[in-house]
């Protein structure tokens, strides 16, 4: 992915789509999907949220959760699953992100800036497509929320 950053234009607006929601992460940008691996995510700052309702049209997935990950909120640092809509996500530090561009979720690295309160994620990079993309994983992610931390660990 290449580098569309402009802090230009984030500096104006001062990361207007990073107050008002996290992006989500996409299962492509991790290098294993394994229950440690989403433990320490979450330990890391990120959490699962959900889409509400069948995010496809197939009748399978018709009650099923659709779970995806994403940066925690500011205002909810120590949930495992946040289904709140809308919140500062916990990396935007000082008006900027704290992660390096290659470490971000997808969808922030799609956001298009365009000026103002404009920026823009392409359709293909939202919250129902990350919902899609995570559906395989369903059972893991199920597990993940459901785990008791060991003696000394919280998550």
């Amino acid at each position: 992915m290449k580098n569309n950053e402009n802090p230009e234009i984030c500096a104006i607006c001062g990361g207007y789509c990073c107050k008002h929601y996290a992006g989500c992460i996409y299962p492509e940008q991790l290098k294993e999907i394994t229950a440690d691996v989403l433990t320490n995510m979450i330990l890391d700052g990120y959490c699962f949220d959900c889409w509400e309702g069948n995010p496809t049209d197939e009748k399978k997935y018709e009650n099923c959760t659709a779970y995806f990950l994403r940066p925690k909120h500011k205002d909810r640092p120590y949930d495992i699953m946040d289904r709140s809509w809308g919140g500062e996500c916990l990396f935007l530090i000082n008006n900027r992100c704290k992660l390096s561009f290659d470490d971000r979720p997808l969808m922030c690295q799609t956001l298009e800036p365009k000026g103002g309160k404009e920026c823009k994620c392409p359709d293909e990079y939202s919250k129902r497509t990350a919902a899609i993309a995570w559906l395989p994983y369903n059972e893991l992610i199920e597990q993940v929320i459901n785990l008791k931390p060991s003696k000394g660990e919280t998550l």
